[in-house]
C-alpha cells in the first residue's frame, strides 16, 4: 500500500519556513482555517507562504476544529467556506472535520458541551451545510475510537460510514509516550516507522475503514526540522487513493479483490494470534483474511494452505494483532 506523507498545521506551529519544509520532503499539507467560526490567525499567511515556496495549491487542503461551544453549525460552515474562498480565490476544495475533545475550548455562542445524539446532529448539520453551500467540495474526517466511540457512539454511525477518516494518534501522546522516540527525517520512511513502533496501528471511529493516520504529534520534536517555530508538528500518512480523491486528482483503480491479492499470496497463523489467518504477498506486509474471502478463494480453486510461523518468523511481518480489531479465523 502506498502512503503520502502529510503534515497538518495551525497557528500553534508559529512562523513556518515552507522552503525548508519542501526541501525536507513534504509536498502535502492540511491547514487549519477555523476553530468553529473563528479564523485561525496563521491560515492566510501559511497558504501564501506555501504557494510561494512551490507547494501545489491542489495539494493544500483545509480543516476546521469542530467546536459546538463556540458557534452554531451554520456559523461554522459559512465562516469556514467564506474564509477559504477569500484566501484562495477558488471554489473547489476538500475540508476535514477535526473531531476531538473540545471541552477545554472557549465559546458561548453555540449549543455547548453536547455529546451523543446532539453531537451527531451537529456534525450532520455541518456536513449538510457544506453540501448545500459548496456542493463540489469534498469532505473527510479526523478522529479516533478513543474520542468518537465514547463521545458519539452509535448515534453517529451514518456519519462514520459516509466519511473517509484520518485517525488521530493512539494510544499515548505525552512526553513519556512513543512520540518521544525520534521519527525518521525522510518522510518516505514514516509508514514503516509508525507500524514498527505501534503494531496495533490506527483505531478509527466505530471500526470504520481508515484512510490516514496521524501517527506522531505532541512532543515529537520534529517541528523545527521541517521549518516550524514550534518543537512539535503533526505527522500523517495517508493512503494514496483517498489523498488523490481529496485533492481532486485521479485515483488509482481499486483492486478487484483488495483483501485477497492475486500475486501468489502466502497464508499463515502467528503465535500471537493462532486462530486468525493472515496473508502476505511480499513477505513483509500482512493483511487479515476474512472468512468469506477465504471461502470464495477456495471455491474458485485457488490454493489456501495455512502455514504456522514460529516467533522469529512472525517478527518479520508488519501485521495488526489486537483485541480492538478482533480475530477472524477460518473453519
Amino acid at each position: 500500500m502506498s502512503f503520502v506523507p502529510v503534515v497538518d498545521v495551525s497557528h500553534h506551529q508559529g512562523a513556518i519556513d515552507f522552503v525548508t519544509m519542501r526541501r525536507r520532503g513534504i509536498d502535502d499539507l492540511i491547514i487549519r482555517v477555523t476553530n468553529g467560526d473563528t479564523h485561525d490567525k496563521q491560515a492566510h499567511a501559511y497558504y501564501l507562504g506555501a504557494v510561494a515556496a512551490g507547494f501545489d495549491p491542489r495539494r493544500i487542503l483545509w480543516y476546521t476544529f469542530v467546536n459546538p461551544k463556540r458557534c452554531t453549525a451554520f456559523q461554522a460552515v459559512t465562516a469556514t467556506l467564506d474564509r477559504i474562498r477569500q484566501i484562495t480565490g477558488r471554489d473547489d476544495h476538500a475540508l476535514m472535520w477535526d473531531c476531538e475533545t473540545f471541552t477545554g475550548e472557549a465559546g458561548t455562542r453555540g449549543p455547548g458541551e453536547i455529546k451523543g445524539a446532539e453531537y451527531a446532529n451537529y456534525m450532520r448539520s455541518l456536513m449538510a451545510g457544506v453540501h448545500r453551500l459548496a456542493p463540489n467540495w469534498r469532505q473527510f474526517g479526523y478522529s479516533n475510537a478513543a474520542f468518537w466511540d465514547s463521545w458519539v457512539g452509535l448515534h453517529g454511525d451514518d456519519i462514520v460510514a459516509s466519511l473517509e477518516w484520518i485517525v488521530a494518534r493512539y494510544p499515548v501522546h505525552s512526553d513519556a509516550g512513543y512520540d518521544k522516540y525520534p521519527v525518521p527525517g525522510d518522510p518516505d520512511e514514516w509508514a514503516a516507522w509508525a507500524f514498527a513502533r505501534q503494531s496495533k496501528g490506527p483505531l478509527p471511529p466505530r471500526g470504520a475503514p481508515w484512510s490516514g493516520w496521524q501517527f506522531s504529534a505532541d512532543f515529537n520534536g520534529m517541528g523545527r526540522y521541517y521549518g516550524c517555530s514550534s518543537s512539535a508538528l503533526d505527522l500523517n500518512i495517508v493512503q494514496l487513493d483517498p489523498w488523490l480523491r481529496w485533492t481532486g486528482r485521479t485515483a488509482a483503480p481499486e483492486p478487484e479483490e483488495p483483501d485477497m491479492p492475486q500475486a501468489n499470496p502466502r497464508y499463515f497463523r502467528t503465535p500471537a494470534s493462532p486462530t486468525a489467518v493472515w496473508g502476505t504477498t511480499d513477505g513483509f506486509h500482512a493483511f487479515k483474511v476474512t472468512h468469506d474471502a477465504a471461502q470464495a478463494r477456495i471455491a474458485a480453486g485457488f490454493p489456501f494452505d495455512v502455514e504456522v510461523l514460529n516467533a522469529d518468523e512472525a517478527k518479520l511481518f508488519d501485521y495488526i494483532d489486537s483485541a480492538e480489531h478482533g480475530t477472524i479465523g477460518i473453519a
